[in-house]
């Protein structure tokens, strides 16, 4: 989950770097769209972003151009300040939520 975003059926996000070299994506997964998240952003929790259903997300403040992709994609998003957390435990927001029920 710190490499490989599930936003929604369909469509992931991941850096251009973080995908296997020699291996290829599961074919349930070659087919979606990918969203290419910025290194820089993904340093910093943007992959360990927490998708909420129904295109809602919660985001780290640090990655404003996922933020920008996903809501040119029509998805709403809730930007949060993570950086003491991420400083701190080195855990996204994602990691550190407890489960909880989507629909």
């Amino acid at each position: 989950d710190g490499a490989f975003f599930y936003i929604e059926e369909g469509l992931y996000g991941t850096t251009d770097d973080m995908i296997w070299p020699g291996q290829d994506l599961p074919k349930e997964l070659a087919e979606w769209e990918r969203i290419s998240i910025d290194p820089d952003e993904a340093r910093l929790g943007a992959c360990n972003s927490m998708a909420l259903g129904n295109r809602r997300h919660i985001v780290t403040t640090a990655a404003p151009k996922l933020i920008e992709e996903l809501e040119k994609r029509g998805h709403s998003v809730t930007p949060v300040e993570w950086k003491i957390g991420w400083e701190t435990y080195l855990s996204g927001i994602m990691c550190c939520s407890m489960a909880m029920w989507r629909e």
